[in-house]
C-alpha cells in the first residue's frame, strides 16, 4: 500500500472535509443543531492552517470539492431534488442531474473556493490565519449571495436562528458578521492546537478565541437590553395582525376548478372568532391563485372582509398589465385592501426565483408544468399603510436577501411582512430553512417581521429576533399576534454591507501575501 506523505494528506483532508460537512448539515434543519455550526469550520482550519501538512494544490481542490458537494447536497439537496421531481415533468434521473447541478453551482463551488484560496494559509502568522480564514469564508459568502441569481441560502451564521443572545451582532454586519466570528473563533483553536509546542503562540491563539466569543455574548446582551428600551419609543400603537395559513398543497392550489373555493377557504378563515378585534389580516403568497385584478367579485369578497373586519388585508397571487400591443407582462403581486378604501395597492416581486419563476434560456432542456407562467420582475419597492404602521411586503426569497429588507426600513418601515408559497418544501428542511433566514431581517434592521406560508413556516419575530410564535407546519391555522415597534435603528440598516466589503478586503491582501510568503 503507497503510504507516502501526500496520500496520507489526502485522507487526512478528506476525512476533515466529510467532518466539517456533517458538522455544518447537521447543524440547519431539519435536525436543528445550531451550536454545532460554530465547530464546523474546525476540521477545514485544521486541514489548511498547519504548516506541517500543507496540501498540494490538486489535493487541496478534491477537498473543498468534498466539503462543497457533501455540505450542499446534504442541506438542500433532499428539498430541491422533490421540487424539481414535483414542478418539472421529468423523470427521476433528470431530477437528479437537476439537483446535482443546481447545489453545484449555486453553493458547492463557492464552498470549494473557501479551501482553495485558504490553501497557503499555513505560511501566515498563527493569528492572521484565523483572521484570513474568517475573511475568505465571508467574502465567498458574500459573493454567493450576489452570483448567478444571488443564493444567500444557509450561511454558517444561519444557523444561529434559534439563540437571539448570539445574533444581535447583525445589527452591525448581518449575517456576515456571525460567520465570520464562528470562523475566526474556530480557526484560532486549530491554531492553538497547532501549536501547542510554542506554549505562548498557543496560548495567544485561545485568547483570541476567547475574546471573540466573550465580545459576541457581551454585545449580544447589551443589544437585547438597548432594543427593549427602546421599543416604546415610538408615538405606534401595538399592531393587532391575523396570521392566515391555509394549507393548500401544491398540487390543488393551481387548479382552475378549486380557485375560488381557495378564496372562500381564506375567507372563512379570516372571519374566525380567532382573529376578532385584528387591525390587519395577512394571507400568503398565491393565496388568491388568478388574476385577481380581472376578477370584480373576487375584489368584492376581499373588499367586504376588509370593511366587515375594519382590518386591512394582504393577499397575493398573479398580476396582468397591459403591455400594448395585445400581449400581457405578469408580475407575482402583493395585493393590499385598506378597511374604507375603495380600490386597492400592489406590489410586484422584484426578485424572481430562477427555474420556478422564469427559465434561463439553458434550462429549456427542462419541460415545466402546463401552468408555468413567466413572470416579470417589480419595477420598485413599495410600502402599505395601515393605522399608522408602514408595511413592508417581501414575496418569498426576498426575505433571504438582506437589501430589500434594508432599503425598506431606511425608507421609514415599521413592518416587514414576508409571505410566501412554500407548498413544494415538502421533503427535508427546507420551510424551516427559509423560515431561519427570515429571522436575520428583523435584527439587522431593528424592525419586526411577520411570515406567513401557505403550509409554513409562518410566524412573529420580534426587532431583538425572538421567535414570539410559529403556526403548525402543514396545517390549516389562524393566530392573532400583537407586534409592537422596533427601534428600526442600526448600524447595518445605516452602512449596510460594510463589513463583507472589509472582509474582501483582508481576505484579497491574506491571500496575496500568503502566496508570496515561502
Amino acid at each position: 500500500m503507497d503510504q507516502s506523505p501526500r496520500h496520507g494528506s489526502l485522507r487526512r483532508a478528506l476525512g476533515l472535509s466529510l467532518a466539517a460537512a456533517a458538522l455544518y448539515v447537521l447543524a440547519f434543519p431539519p435536525y436543528d443543531l445550531g451550536l454545532l455550526a460554530a465547530l464546523a469550520p474546525l476540521p477545514i482550519a485544521l486541514m489548511l492552517l498547519d504548516p506541517r501538512r500543507m496540501l498540494r494544490p490538486r489535493d487541496t481542490l478534491f477537498a473543498g470539492l468534498l466539503f462543497g458537494v457533501l455540505t450542499s447536497v446534504g442541506v438542500t439537496g433532499p428539498w430541491i431534488f422533490y421540487a424539481a421531481n414535483e414542478f418539472f415533468a421529468a423523470s427521476v434521473v433528470l431530477s437528479l442531474l437537476f439537483t446535482a447541478f443546481v447545489t453545484f453551482t449555486h453553493v458547492a463551488v463557492f464552498f470549494a473556493a473557501i479551501v482553495v484560496c485558504s490553501s497557503r494559509f499555513a505560511r501566515l502568522p498563527p493569528l492572521w490565519r484565523g483572521v484570513a480564514l474568517a475573511s475568505v469564508w465571508v467574502s465567498w459568502e458574500f459573493a454567493r449571495s450576489h452570483w448567478f441569481y444571488g443564493c444567500p441560502w444557509d450561511m454558517l451564521g444561519h444557523a444561529f436562528y434559534r439563540r437571539p443572545l448570539l445574533i444581535q451582532a447583525a445589527d452591525l454586519g448581518g449575517v456576515w458578521i456571525l460567520s465570520w466570528v464562528a470562523v475566526a473563533t474556530s480557526a484560532a483553536l486549530a491554531s492553538a492546537f497547532i501549536e501547542r509546542a510554542r506554549r505562548s503562540v498557543a496560548v495567544g491563539c485561545l485568547a483570541l478565541a476567547f475574546s471573540l466569543t466573550l465580545a459576541l455574548l457581551g454585545y449580544g446582551a447589551y443589544a437585547l437590553q438597548r432594543e427593549a428600551s427602546l421599543e416604546g419609543g415610538t408615538p405606534l400603537e401595538p399592531l393587532r395582525v391575523g396570521l392566515v395559513q391555509g394549507n393548500i398543497g401544491r398540487h390543488a392550489l393551481w387548479r382552475p376548478s378549486l380557485k375560488l373555493e381557495h378564496l372562500e377557504l381564506y375567507v372563512e378563515l379570516s372571519r374566525s372568532p380567532a382573529l376578532a378585534g385584528a387591525d390587519l389580516i395577512v394571507w400568503p403568497e398565491s393565496s388568491v391563485p388568478f388574476f385577481l385584478d380581472t376578477h370584480p367579485e373576487a375584489q368584492l369578497r376581499i373588499s367586504d372582509l376588509a370593511r366587515d373586519s375594519d382590518a386591512g388585508v394582504i393577499a397575493a397571487g398573479p398580476r396582468s398589465e397591459d403591455r400594448g400591443d395585445g400581449r400581457a407582462r405578469i408580475f407575482n403581486s402583493v395585493y393590499f385592501f385598506a378597511p374604507a378604501a375603495s380600490s386597492w395597492q400592489t406590489y410586484d416581486k422584484i426578485h424572481l426565483l430562477p427555474y420556478i419563476e422564469f427559465l434561463p434560456a439553458w434550462a429549456s432542456v427542462f419541460a415545466a408544468p402546463p401552468d408555468a407562467v413567466s413572470y416579470q420582475p417589480g419595477r420598485a419597492l413599495v410600502m402599505f399603510e395601515n393605522k399608522g404602521w408602514k408595511l413592508a411586503p417581501l414575496v418569498c426569497l426576498e426575505a433571504i436577501f438582506p437589501w430589500y429588507a434594508r432599503e425598506y426600513v431606511r425608507q421609514g418601515a415599521n413592518l416587514l411582512i414576508n409571505v410566501s408559497n412554500d407548498s413544494w418544501f415538502e421533503a427535508g428542511g427546507g420551510a424551516e430553512q427559509h423560515f431561519a433566514m427570515a429571522v436575520f431581517r428583523a435584527v439587522e434592521t431593528r424592525t419586526p417581521l411577520l411570515r406567513v406560508a401557505s403550509t409554513g413556516v409562518s410566524g412573529s419575530i420580534d426587532s431583538r429576533g425572538r421567535i414570539v410564535e410559529t403556526l403548525p407546519l402543514r396545517s390549516a391555522e389562524v393566530r392573532l399576534v400583537t407586534v409592537r415597534p422596533g427601534s428600526g435603528r442600526s448600524v447595518y440598516a445605516w452602512l449596510g454591507d460594510g463589513f463583507a466589503w472589509l472582509a474582501v478586503v483582508v481576505a484579497a491582501l491574506s491571500v496575496a501575501v500568503s502566496l508570496r510568503q515561502r
